[in-house]
């Protein structure tokens, strides 16, 4: 119901302006023209707001456990003729965090961990029920066989300032490809289709952690 006001909101970040101050001390400005609501998993769409309307459609397209299994069972047909290998492309800098220690790589153990966690804690918060408990000891060692065998990404460093606290805050890391190798992505896979559509790490309410799978050259 407060979806309208997120809409407003956007218009007026854009008459505003956003990002870096240009030449004559303005920030880039944008309209925006449409706005569709997406399920990337069945590429079923609908439109919230169409161009020249002022006229907000709230969302009803939701995104489902079924959906998830079907789009699962897809790419498990298809990891045999790939020797068992998914490739994650990592959209926007991944910084996760393993034992309070800060992680450089993607290894996939704690990718997989913070993952689910996320998951876990969005469905809490916001499902319409409660999640039931994981058998993590059949998850996680499953998770941790799961093997990185092409390592294509790459650290980035970038700062989020803060003017209340008058300092600014890393929110750096990991760009790029990895490609995993597995016997078992049966129980791991769902779990990583979720991840793609919620994000995962540290600050993903600044646009961290934005992930998806590429399978046979294409995305899911």
């Amino acid at each position: 119901s407060l979806f309208p006001y997120l809409i407003v909101a956007i218009n007026m970040m854009g008459e505003e302006g956003v990002g870096r101050r240009v030449a004559n001390g303005e920030r880039g400005r944008f309209a925006l023209r449409r706005d569709w609501a997406v399920n990337p998993l069945t590429e079923s769409r609908q439109l919230l707001l169409a161009e020249g309307s002022r006229q907000v459609q709230v969302p009803t397209l939701a995104i489902t456990e079924d959906d998830v299994a079907t789009a699962a069972a897809q790419v498990l047909r298809q990891l045999p003729a790939r020797g068992g290998q998914i490739t994650v492309r990592f959209q926007t800098p991944t910084r996760l965090v393993d034992h309070k220690t800060l992680v450089h790589a993607p290894v996939f153990l704690p990718l997989f961990q913070r993952t689910v966690e996320r998951v876990m804690q969005l469905a809490s918060w916001y499902g319409p029920r409660s999640p039931g408990m994981l058998d993590f000891d059949t998850l996680l060692p499953l998770a941790d066989d799961v093997r990185l065998i092409d390592d294509r990404t790459q650290w980035v460093d970038l700062t989020s300032p803060s003017l209340r606290r008058g300092q600014s805050t890393p929110i750096g890391g990991f760009v790029g490809q990895a490609v995993y190798q597995a016997e078992r992505w049966e129980p791991l896979l769902p779990w990583l289709l979720w991840g793609q559509l919620v994000q995962v790490g540290k600050n993903t309410v600044k646009g961290n952690g934005w992930f998806d799978l590429v399978i046979a050259g294409g995305r899911n």
